[in-house]
């Protein structure tokens, strides 16, 4: 999918700019040869070289394998996951990028031990040669029984030369006492995305600009983190985090909120075309009854320019 911010074709702020959005479903546990994005080829004039390169991973979501029992009470709302970014410029940008999801972490406390339990991506397929790029993955609601969920610490054990890699939250675990319950909502935190780290869950989701309060859901992100998608220029300031549901913590969904009559300092108004935008999010962070499928996120922005 192709795009560009300006009306008639326009730009990201700083020159003529199109942008071609790319995402693939990684289900593979391991790399493998077969499951990659082609990003370019030179000998394919169909696939020129990008300008900029942005690769955005979301890690595998929280393993909820308690949430269909009858004792899901006695765990936690999921953690948030991890989230990589690698900035490539031309001349160092991969003309392919293999990309697998990685099992779940094995144990609490963490040991960031095996490859096997990160995801990630590299120039081949492959955990050690090559330049392998991982972040870990969350580990399973069953190990923690009646107190918080963890989120790993991709901050401190991530692998690789990531741009930028944010920690998602921690899950928030209470007494809700009386079973069946009848939720309306739950302390699931929010994911680490482009906005920065994910946030903690109280009696209520973690938002992505802020934590869940004994109250109300944590606030939305106000615009794009320092450092990530900076060619998108003055468009950042506009990207705005979007809430989810009372059972879910924020996933770095977004919205683009635009003042009126936008104009650049002695030149005429203009408007961009929000509606073209596109950016990967995760899988919501969910309550403790709820037990989606646990997957990554994977996407490539590229970025042309005349």
């Amino acid at each position: 999918m192709t795009f560009s911010f300006l009306g008639g074709g326009g730009g990201s702020g700083s020159g003529v700019a199109i942008w071609q959005y790319l995402t693939k479903t990684f289900n593979n546990i391991p790399p493998d040869a077969n499951e990659f994005i082609e990003i370019w080829d030179p000998n394919d004039p169909l696939l020129p070289e990008p300008a900029s390169a942005h690769v955005l991973v979301y890690s595998k979501h929280m393993w909820m394998n308690k949430a269909t029992t009858n004792e899901h009470e006695n765990y936690p709302p999921a953690c948030g996951s991890s989230f990589g970014y690698k900035h490539y410029s031309q001349g160092e940008i991969p003309q392919k990028v293999y990309a697998w999801k990685g099992n779940s972490m094995a144990a609490y406390p963490y040991n960031y031990a095996s490859g096997r339990s990160y995801c990630g991506f590299n120039t081949e397929p492959s955990f050690t040669s090559g330049s392998p790029m991982m972040i870990p993955n969350c580990g399973a609601q069953g190990y923690f029984f009646k107190t918080d969920s963890i989120a790993p610490d991709a901050e401190a054990h991530y692998i690789g030369d990531w741009t930028k890699v944010f920690n998602g939250g921690n899950g928030h675990w209470w007494d809700r006492a009386v079973f069946p319950f009848a939720p309306t909502n739950d302390g699931a935190a929010s994911s680490g995305s482009f906005f920065g780290r994910g946030y903690d869950g109280k009696h209520f989701p973690g938002g992505s600009g802020g934590p869940g309060t004994d109250t109300a859901r944590g606030p939305t992100a106000t615009k794009i983190a320092d450092g990530l998608l900076d060619e998108f220029g003055l468009l950042k300031l506009f990207v705005k985090g979007k809430a989810a549901d009372n059972n879910h913590g924020d996933n770095g969904d977004y919205q683009v909120v635009l003042p009126p009559d936008l104009f650049l300092f002695g030149q005429l108004p203009f408007q961009y075309d929000a509606s073209l935008l596109h950016l990967p999010v995760s899988n919501p962070p969910s309550a403790r009854q709820l037990a989606p499928t646990p997957t990554m996120v994977f996407a490539v922005i590229l970025e042309f320019k005349q």
